[in-house]
C-alpha cells in the first residue's frame, strides 16, 4: 500500500475534471514516484506504516520494557517468554504487562521478583497488530509533497545542484534530508 494515491496529487495540484491535462500525460511517472517516495518513507521510518499483523522475537535486555518495531499498536495477541535452548515457550499473562498503545511499548508489571523481560537473544515472541488503518493526513501530505518535488525535479537538468550570483544563491534541495527532517518534526519516526 502507498502512503498517498493519485487523487491526493490531483487534490493537492487542484485538478478538476474540467481540467485533466493536468496530470493525465505524466500520470504513470506519478505512479512511480508515489510507489518510490513511500517505500523511502518506510525505510526512513524503519517501520512499516499500513496496519498489519506481526509474529516478532525479541531479545530480552534485562529492563522492564520491551519496544516493539512497529508502531502504533492496535491489539497485542500474546507474549511468550521463549527458553531458546530448549524450544520451550510459556504464554505470559496479560496481567503481567501494560501497553503503550501510541509508541510501540510493552511494560513489564507482574510477577517482581524476576520484575523484567530477562536478557536473552530472541528470548520474547510477541504476536501484534500495529500500523495505520488510515494513514494520517500529514503523513499523506509529506508524502505528496515529495512526489510533486521529485516530478518537478524530473522536469528539469538533473546535473543542478546550486547557483550564486552576487547575493542571490539557490541550492536544490536534498530530498532524503528534507523527508527525514519533515517525518521526524511530525513524530513518525522514533527517536532514540
Amino acid at each position: 500500500m502507498t502512503l498517498c494515491n493519485i487523487e491526493d496529487i490531483y487534490t493537492y495540484l487542484r485538478a478538476t475534471d474540467s481540467n485533466p491535462s493536468v496530470l493525465s500525460t505524466d500520470e504513470k511517472l506519478y505512479e512511480f514516484l508515489i510507489n518510490a517516495i513511500s517505500d523511502k518513507i518506510k525505510k526512513i521510518c524503519d517501520r512499516d506504516l499500513e496496519a498489519a499483523t506481526y509474529t516478532e522475537y525479541y531479545d530480552g535486555k534485562g529492563t522492564n520494557y520491551l519496544l516493539l518495531k512497529q508502531w502504533p499498536i492496535s491489539q497485542v495477541s500474546s507474549i511468550y517468554s521463549r527458553s531458546v535452548g530448549s524450544g520451550g515457550e510459556t504464554l505470559i499473562d496479560s496481567s503481567y504487562y501494560d501497553i503503550n498503545y501510541d509508541n510501540g511499548e510493552i511494560y513489564y508489571v507482574g510477577n517482581f521478583s524476576t520484575g523484567l523481560f530477562s536478557q536473552g537473544s530472541r528470548n520474547y515472541k510477541v504476536s501484534y497488530t500495529a500500523g495505520y488503518t488510515d494513514i494520517p493526513d500529514d503523513l499523506k501530505l509529506i508524502c505528496v509533497k515529495a512526489v510533486v518535488n521529485e516530478f518537478n525535479k524530473s522536469k528539469k537538468d538533473g546535473n543542478f545542484k546550486a547557483e550564486k550570483l552576487g547575493d542571490y544563491s539557490y541550492t536544490v534541495s536534498n530530498i532524503d534530508a528534507d523527508l527525514k527532517n519533515e517525518i521526524q518534526l511530525a513524530g513518525y519516526i522514533r527517536l532514540a
